[in-house]
């Protein structure tokens, strides 16, 4: 597809010269005369770059600027005028414009600079569609759930969003989708476009961890061998996600408490303050006011990241989500391993009964490892792991045994005959077929072998 270039200017003798030259050069060629048909041609052809003249007979060329970046803020516009003054041309910039030529002009260079600003949109282009391609990926709308507990969080933090400095404490338990809501929120602000951060505070020594946060000077310790940039500086003007910040060392917790009062930094090893703009998104799983009442962690620090808190509920909490996660990630793996798969009503309950402790994560982690190793097109409550199959069973007579007054404790079956019954009843399924019984009950072969010969059977 060929560029498009606006070219406005009310000289007929140089909007036909301009438009030989680009069209030889693979432009498709707009022309203007004035000001206010420059506008409309702008609206109309949506071109990728503008030449834009100062002089026009209706409308002064900053006014024409100015409407243009109304239609479109992203426009690419380049300035061709007589030898304008400093401070006219230092307006033009300040107004949006991309560059400026005087005139006379060389055509080789007017063709550079065009191309020059060709290439600044097609960037620009570029970084609007990762930008959008994030969107739909981490956005608000691609939070799973219909729940009235998931609704709320995310209503919260849509309009937390709309502020780029207010920090922002994620609790609740690991697995409940932290990091996602963190990104969304980035991906929801005014920072959208600038850098997403993440630091997990207990994956690193306490030394390295200083490093990674706050960056060091060449020569700081042993082995710094060159100057590093850290974590903070990298996501200037835009978002650092603090992971885990209850286990964040005590000498650490207060550095961080710096950069929320002065919004400075200063390297391992630097004798000078360097200035930060980041968002701060922190989340953690523990009881920060527990831990500042035991002295683990700073209340000043605790204060300053907890202006606005959101707390995820646990995957138990928000009932029939269970179901959209599960189809969803079913969807998800059926199309990483070329598969069409779907969940049966009996696997379905399955899924519904288990109490999910490791939340989302674990949740996603089982549909995948099931549907993986499924060789069918319907997931039956068999294909779960264990654990999974016996919590259906197990929840199933609990169920039974309320609905049962005065039960007597002895009339109970002990777990491990439970066990061997179930086994017994897949080998009696799977025709003795120990290797094929194995995989149904999400052991290894050799496992169930220790298991049969225990108990004989």
């Amino acid at each position: 597809m060929k560029p498009t270039i606006l070219i406005i200017d009310d000289e007929s003798l140089v909007r036909e010269n301009l438009k030989t030259v680009f069209v030889m050069e693979g432009y498709e060629v707009v022309l203007a005369e004035n000001g206010e048909k420059g506008i409309s041609r702008f609206s109309d052809s949506e071109p990728d770059v503008v030449l834009l003249d100062v002089r026009l007979p209706d409308i002064d060329g900053k006014e024409v600027l100015e409407k243009i970046r109304k239609i479109d803020n992203n426009a690419v516009v380049l300035i061709i005028t007589g030898a304008p003054g400093f401070e006219d041309t230092v307006e033009f910039i300040k107004s949006g414009a991309y560059d400026y030529l005087p005139k006379p002009f060389d055509v080789g260079e007017l063709k550079f600079h065009v191309e020059k600003a060709l290439e600044s949109a097609r960037l620009r282009k570029r970084v609007e569609d990762i930008e959008r391609q994030e969107i739909e990926k981490y956005g608000f709308d691609k939070i799973i759930g219909q729940s009235k507990a998931i609704k709320e969080v995310c209503s919260l933090a849509s309009k937390v969003a709309v502020s780029s400095t207010t920090p922002v404490l994620l609790t609740g338990e690991s697995g409940t989708g932290k990091e996602l809501l963190a990104r969304a929120i980035h991906l929801s602000s005014p920072r959208r476009d600038k850098p997403f951060v993440i630091v997990n505070c207990t994956t690193l020594s306490e030394n390295l961890l200083e490093s990674d946060l706050f960056g060091h000077e060449k020569g700081a310790f042993t082995g710094a061998i060159r100057k590093k940039i850290g974590k903070f500086e990298i996501a200037q003007t835009g978002t650092i996600f603090l992971d885990e910040i209850g286990d964040l060392y005590p000498k650490l917790q207060m550095k961080l408490l710096r950069v929320l009062q002065e919004h400075e930094i200063e390297r391992v090893g630097g004798t000078f303050p360097i200035k930060v703009d980041a968002r701060v998104i922190s989340a953690t799983n523990k009881d920060l006011t527990a831990m500042t009442k035991n002295n683990e962690f700073r209340e000043d620090l605790y204060y300053r990241l907890n202006v606005v808190n959101i707390k995820l509920p646990s995957l138990k909490e928000r009932g029939d989500d269970i179901l959209l996660l599960s189809r969803r990630f079913v969807a998800e793996f059926s199309t990483e391993f070329k598969k069409e798969v779907k969940l049966s009503n009996e696997a379905e309950k399955v899924l519904m009964i288990y109490q999910w402790k490791g939340n989302i994560r674990e949740l996603r982690n089982v549909i995948e490892r099931t549907v993986l190793l499924s060789n069918k097109d319907t997931i039956m409550p068999e294909d779960f792991p264990e654990d999974i199959i016996y919590a259906d069973s197990k929840s199933a007579a609990e169920q039974s045994d309320k609905k049962k007054p005065l039960i007597d404790i002895r009339d109970i079956l002990p777990l491990n005959n439970l066990e061997e019954m179930y086994i017994a009843a897949v080998l009696d399924k799977v025709g003795g077929n120990k290797s094929e019984a194995a995989r149904i009950l999400g052991i290894t072969r050799q496992r169930l072998a220790r298991k049969t010969t225990k108990k004989s059977l």
